[in-house]
């Protein structure tokens, strides 16, 4: 189980919803100004700001994960008047550029000894075959081969 994380954010944040590895919650500067929507990511640890609209207060959001990877938002937004409520949704799908600049960050690490260097090396494929198969579409392979136990 990940250790607990505080995210330090200005403002106030409500309303959180879990799916997977994702939490989305409402944020907003002071009590009475409008709420953006953002999306954290708990194994990466990256926070994405989904909605930025300094006139509509988005609210009531929920998130869901597909099997195949891909995240699935839904919220009201009220561009129409604070008394009626619009339902928005987004589709979200993993970055393959997430996986690249995780590759390009483990293969500029210093080389070590034999037992070091061979597990970089091995990661460094591993992480190599992850952003084909997602870069594919193939986010089932890509997730299984993130199991720490096929990291070795």
């Amino acid at each position: 189980m990940p250790a607990e994380t505080r995210l330090e954010l200005p403002g106030f944040e409500s309303t959180p919803r879990i799916a997977g590895n994702f939490i989305v919650f409402e944020s907003r500067p002071g009590l009475l100004d409008v709420s953006d929507l953002y999306l954290y990511d708990l194994i990466n640890n990256l926070l994405y700001q989904v909605t930025s609209t300094p006139l509509v207060t988005e609210q009531l959001s929920d998130v869901a994960i597909l099997p195949d990877g891909t995240i699935r938002l839904v919220w009201a937004s009220d561009e129409d008047g604070s008394s009626q409520r619009n339902v928005r949704g987004a589709t979200i799908t993993p970055s393959p550029s997430l996986m690249l600049g995780l590759v390009e960050q483990v293969s500029l690490l210093p080389k070590f000894g034999p037992g070091i260097g061979s597990f970089l090396n091995g990661l460094i494929v591993k992480l190599e075959h992850v952003l084909i198969a997602v870069q594919a579409g193939d986010t089932a392979t890509a997730c299984s081969d993130l199991r720490p136990s096929s990291i070795r």
